[in-house]
């Protein structure tokens, strides 16, 4: 009966434009969750928004991590291991409970599990894609197909769109001042050092980015509560205070400990001067990832340019460019 009525009122609420609630897959969630969704702003659906846009721009499950932790969220259970419980849980600055990535609670996409499995799935896709890219034979054409033997003008056609083309590519290189194979070879692998430096550049800077982010997140917590671990210890009825101030006690001894196992002196930590370390890092990542793509890219295209030369000129090695140019002039 309950079915039937709802099916009425959805037909009802069509007829006369009205909203019709979509069906939520039987998860529970309350009218009032329900509303700030469709407004975007529980907490639930700012956590999503946030996962969805740095899956985005993670390339793996660890810079994932990273970046949620810069975006000022508290994770726990993030790691894949025998101590971690079953769901990862998030919790934004101003919250008090957490969410934990449950179906239940957030969708099938949302698990600590599928979050990994999104990030790599963009990974590989992007990998694919790449390896088309530059698995392809360019512009050449190959002229030895069975096609190319039943047509003399064909052949002829290719070949002179292949001389073409290599007049083109050999104008490109000269350009950048490019002579001989054996000068592209050491360009491309000097580019190709380039970006290996520059990625695990990259890759170290974000585990320090990591560190510092956790860093400046407790620095702040004890700043912000010291005063009352401090008062609790000069207190006069201690069990008292404790009652009524528990909560920020134990933040400031939980941060206290986490400063102490970086080897910091949690009463001499200044939350500025790491805020300050932790821009410089930020701002050097963004530096070594633009160098690292820039050198992945151009080593990219004189790879391309090389292999469209190389199935023109063939594969000998000490055959200048600039000798060939008169044949390709």
């Amino acid at each position: 009966t309950y079915w039937n009525i709802r099916h009425i009122n959805d037909d009802l609420c069509r007829e006369h434009n009205l909203s019709v609630l979509q069906d939520n897959k039987h998860l529970s969630k309350d009218y009032k969750e329900w509303l700030e969704c469709r407004r975007g702003n529980s907490w639930k659906s700012i956590l999503m928004s946030d996962i969805n846009e740095t899956i985005k721009q993670s390339h793996t499950y660890e810079e994932f991590i990273s970046l949620m932790l810069a975006k000022g969220y508290e994770i726990k259970d993030w790691e894949f291991s025998d101590n971690a419980h079953k769901y990862i849980g998030f919790r934004a600055p101003g919250q008090q409970r957490w969410i934990r990535g449950r179906v239940k609670s957030l969708g099938k996409d949302f698990t600590r599990e599928r979050i990994r499995e999104r990030i790599e799935e963009k990974a590989r896709i992007r990998t694919e894609r790449m390896q088309r890219l530059y698995h392809r034979s360019g512009r050449m054409i190959n002229t030895s197909e069975e096609r190319f033997a039943d047509s003399p003008w064909l052949k002829q056609w290719a070949e002179r769109q292949n001389l073409k083309e290599a007049a083109r590519v050999q104008s490109r290189l000269a350009e950048m001042g490019i002579q001989s194979m054996r000068e592209l070879d050491d360009r491309i692998e000097a580019l190709n050092l380039q970006a290996v430096t520059g990625k695990n550049t990259t890759i170290a800077l974000d585990k320090e980015i990591k560190q510092a982010g956790e860093i400046l997140r407790y620095a702040r917590q004890f700043s912000e509560t010291r005063r009352y671990e401090e008062a609790y210890e000069k207190s006069k009825d201690p069990e008292r205070y404790y009652k009524r101030h528990r909560i920020q006690i134990q933040q400031a001894i939980g941060a206290r400990a986490v400063l102490n196992s970086y080897g910091l002196d949690a009463n001499r930590v200044n939350p500025e001067e790491i805020e300050a370390d932790y821009l410089r890092l930020t701002g050097d990542r963004a530096a070594s990832l633009d160098a690292y793509k820039t050198a992945e890219k151009e080593r990219y295209n004189l790879q391309r340019l090389r292999d469209e030369l190389a199935s023109y000129m063939g594969t000998d090695q000490s055959r200048d460019i600039e000798r060939d140019t008169k044949k390709i002039r």
